[in-house]
């Protein structure tokens, strides 16, 4: 088994173009945060949520950086320990952030007219909502993608190593079925013709997740009771 030493890491270019990439969306938060500051009495902690989340998105990487520096910290715990608190941090501010921007939905765009007298004054500016609406949005988009192909490799993979696990023929068809149930629930989501049904698309889609639910803990007690299995198949380890 290969040490920690010998894993392969990519060519020191590469690894700068992709902090450079990630650290885009960070620094345009910040400048966007910090340029409107003063122009969302709506809602006045958006652009501080984006302040502080591009404050924050910058950091992890440093402290990464900062890690790998044998010379900086000798005890990499303390890394580990500063990263959970910070991701907890993140997931918190991020809740919140939703809850910030989506309950303005869809604000006054323009300081000089009011929608009534109570909301006098009121208004964000209309360059920072929608920067913060669509790159919240654009979050579960991307995670809901990333949760799709997941799953569809799963169905791949299910198909493909149907009869190559006797030692626990259920696996591959766990691994079919939860691409298959994914699938299913998404339809049921974003067809259009589910509409027609009425409550009767809610009632399938609550027992599409109740079977699912089931069907990952039938997957779990098969997955992990064989671990570790015989990955060669030429070798008997009761011979």
């Amino acid at each position: 088994m290969p040490g920690y030493d010998e894993i392969p890491k990519l060519p020191k270019p590469v690894a700068v173009c992709f902090q450079v990439i990630f650290s885009i969306m960070p620094i345009t938060q910040l400048a966007i945060g910090a340029k409107y500051l003063h122009e969302c009495p709506q809602q006045p902690n958006i652009p501080v949520y984006l302040l502080v989340s591009g404050v924050i998105s910058l950091l992890l990487p440093a402290l990464s950086i900062l890690c790998q520096t044998s010379c900086f910290w000798d005890n990499v715990n303390i890394f580990g320990c500063l990263s959970f608190l910070v991701s907890l941090f993140c997931t918190g501010w991020f809740i919140a952030g939703n809850v910030w921007i989506y309950s303005i939905y869809e604000p006054n765009y323009n300081k000089t007219i009011s929608v009534d007298s109570a909301s006098m004054g009121l208004y964000c500016d209309k360059t920072l909502y929608l920067f913060a609406f669509w790159t919240t949005t654009l979050g579960y988009i991307l995670f809901g993608l990333l949760i799709m192909a997941c799953f569809c490799t799963c169905l791949c993979l299910g198909a493909k190593y149907q009869f190559d696990c006797p030692q626990q023929r259920y696996i591959p068809i766990y691994l079919l079925v939860s691409g298959v149930v994914t699938l299913l629930l998404a339809m049921l989501s974003v067809l259009p013709c589910c509409a027609y049904f009425g409550n009767q698309s809610q009632t399938w889609s609550c027992l599409v997740c109740l079977f699912f639910f089931g069907w990952f803990i039938a997957g779990s007690v098969w997955i992990y009771s064989i671990y570790e299995p015989n990955y060669d198949k030429t070798v008997d380890r009761h011979g």
